[in-house]
């Protein structure tokens, strides 16, 4: 059993409205999971370079950081990356590397988005 990563792009707001899904649809790619909760930029696997990943998971949002910005201003809303590796303690195999890289910082600061790391040891 290898080591295991989800990545999760997170806008939530406590006050769901037409306009604020319609402000989602423009940027794209986000999909409703609770009460004024959703979702884009998912992924999961086993990768070497979390940073690989998170720059994968956010390449259709690069550019996309004003309207995203926008949206916690305009809406009140919360905007956050998680990250969260599951390791597997006394595994043969080599630990993933974790950094944040310049370009994912730059999208974080633009963006106005929080970061969130959850490291579960299994």
């Amino acid at each position: 059993m290898g080591h295991f990563v989800r990545v999760y792009l997170i806008a939530q707001t406590k006050t769901p409205s037409p306009q604020f899904e319609k402000a989602l649809d423009a940027i794209g790619g986000f999909s409703p999971r609770g009460k004024g909760k959703y979702v884009a930029a998912y992924y999961e696997g086993s990768p070497s370079y979390i940073s690989d990943v998170l720059r994968e998971t956010l390449r259709p949002y690069f550019g996309k950081e004003q309207a995203l910005r926008r949206l916690k201003e305009d809406f009140d809303a919360i905007l956050r990356l998680e990250i969260v590796p599951e390791l597997v303690a006394n595994s043969d195999v080599p630990l993933p590397c974790l950094s944040l890289d310049g370009d994912i910082i730059k999208f974080l600061y633009l963006s106005g988005a929080e970061h969130d790391l959850d490291l579960y040891v299994l």
